[in-house]
């Protein structure tokens, strides 16, 4: 599936050699048009572009140096797209990626994939990078991303876990083991001896 989308939100990390500020903080909300169009008038600074349409992922960071005009590409997958075996890769991918597989162990040892778990790429601020959901074998792929960068992944049910920094420029592989969480009836206990 390929085409433009429209009412895409977008925002975009505005890194300037003085201060780093959110696009939506600063002013309001980004969208794209109904032919997939944004435009934002910026400073001179490095940015790194987000977009978050329902339904969406947007696998590789998208970040560019701004000095004059500038035109920007962001690739976004369906996330129907990810419930495969062995999901697409975007079509725009850079290195250095993220791969890997999301799994949780189970009583006898064996490891059980987990699908459709979130993982997404953020630096240490939590300025979000790029994300995707794990498909059906369990596996997840991010790119474009720069030294620095942490990999969260999420699912309900269980422990969130965060890894990094990554960095490099080759393609790093993290095997991710996700826990459940427990539930906690009442106060922890205190035994005195």
């Amino acid at each position: 599936m390929a085409g433009m989308i429209a009412d895409s939100p977008i925002n975009l990390w505005i890194q300037t050699p003085a201060l780093g500020y959110s696009y939506w903080w600063a002013y309001e909300p980004l969208h794209s048009d109904g032919l997939g169009l944004f435009e934002a008038r910026v400073p001179a600074s490095e940015i790194t572009l987000h977009a978050f349409k329902e339904g969406y992922v947007q696998p590789c960071a998208v970040r560019t140096q701004v000095t004059r005009d500038v035109e920007v590409r962001i690739e976004v997958l369906p996330v129907a797209a990810l419930n495969a075996i062995i999901a697409p890769r975007p079509q725009l991918s850079i290195e250095p990626s993220i791969s890997g597989h999301i799994f949780e162990t189970a009583l006898n040892g064996s490891h059980k994939v987990i699908a459709d778990a979130v993982a997404f790429a953020m630096d240490a601020v939590e300025v979000g990078r790029a994300d995707t959901r794990s498909d059906l074998s369990g596996g997840y792929y991010l790119c474009n991303l720069p030294q620095g960068t942490y990999l969260g992944v999420r699912k309900d049910g269980f422990e969130p876990v965060v890894v990094g920094p990554i960095g490099g420029p080759e393609p790093a592989v993290f095997e991710i083991e996700l826990k459940r969480k427990t539930e906690r009836v009442g106060p922890p206990k205190l035994t005195l001896t």
